[in-house]
């Protein structure tokens, strides 16, 4: 070991930084953070750093610890003191005002009406004085919350499962898996974790069939992203799969399917009517337009299929000929 680097003294904020940078932080917001100091201080000390030869840039923004600030040993003193250092100023007063639960980056940097390259100075600066949390510490900006807030944190993979669940029904992993942008086994032990946090329950669905509907909490939760994709619904399991088409070329799937995901048990008042698009369906089975051949029937008044805009009693099948020549009365 050299004689300069038995006599190394750095600044406690300057072993920090090399500490950050050992740990192959390279970027200045991730040295900051890792270092628990503002984006003014950690530029200071990988300045001086970089003059003792411990640091280098290899690119505009990239840092990285040269060979002998992997190895070297120091010792530390402490920095000189700034007055005020620790109090918030008028901008992160605004920003502690907002956080009332834990909020993404770029929701604090709309909501504040200014820059993400100032959101995340101010960010910083907060969390360097220990007034705000990040959840990920690889992604700080990805969500903050104020130091001491009890509002569980979600992991990505919970809050995209938890996102991609609709309000109104209930809905199966397969779907929610397609909703959330990941592999169905991955989802499903996601939605378990879920449930052991009673943000996600489960009910009996169809042939003993699984679903996974939110509960309340699950919709109060912060991180239950309002915009995000949602899963459709199930299909109905009452009906035949080549009825299931025509059911929902003639608009009623989707209120079937919200009378019988809500896990209740009650028949839903369409079997009738799933039988007449299920024999429709079959006399235009080698012309697959057979939905042409249809008439919707409102309490025994057609309607044809444009306005057709009540709830169907029934639906009756017409021959070719007839359909061409066929009037619909008002």
């Amino acid at each position: 070991m050299a004689l300069e680097d038995r006599n190394l003294v750095v600044t406690k904020s300057q072993a920090a930084c090399l500490i950050a940078l050992r740990d192959r932080k390279d970027s200045t917001p991730k040295i900051a953070v890792h270092a628990k100091l503002d984006m003014k201080k950690t530029a200071a000390a990988l300045g001086e750093l970089e003059r003792l030869g411990l640091a280098k840039r290899d690119q505009p923004k990239k840092w990285h610890a040269t060979a002998r600030g992997k190895i070297c040993l120091f010792e530390t003193v402490p920095d000189r003191s700034r007055r005020d250092s620790g109090v918030p100023g008028p901008g992160g007063q605004r920003l502690l005002k907002l956080l009332n639960h834990p909020m993404p980056g770029r929701e604090i940097a709309e909501r504040l009406g200014i820059t993400k390259q100032g959101t995340r100075q101010l960010l910083i600066k907060l969390h360097a004085q220990g007034r705000v949390n990040f959840a990920d510490p690889e992604r700080p900006f990805w969500l903050v919350a104020r130091t001491g807030d009890k509002t569980p944190i979600l992991s990505r993979d919970e809050e995209r499962v938890l996102s991609a669940i609709p309000p109104e029904y209930a809905t199966d992993a397969g779907k929610i898996s397609l909703a959330a942008g990941m592999p169905e086994s991955k989802a499903r032990q996601t939605l378990e974790s879920l449930i052991a946090r009673r943000f996600v329950e489960a009910c009996a669905g169809f042939q003993g069939g699984r679903l996974f509907r939110i509960t309340a909490a699950g919709q109060k939760h912060p991180q239950y992203e309002q915009s995000a994709r949602r899963s459709g619904a199930t299909p109905l399991g009452c009906i035949r799969t080549c009825s299931q088409s025509a059911f929902g070329y003639f608009g009623f799937g989707n209120a079937a399917n919200q009378r019988r995901l809500g896990c209740h048990a009650r028949a839903a008042p369409i079997d009738q009517c799933a039988h007449a698009v299920s024999q429709a369906k079959a006399f235009g089975r080698k012309d697959w337009s057979g939905a042409k051949r249809a008439v919707c029937v409102d309490r025994r008044r057609p309607r044809g299929l444009g306005g057709n805009d009540a709830t169907a009693s029934r639906i009756v099948s017409i021959p070719p000929t007839r359909a061409r020549t066929a009037r619909l009365r008002p």
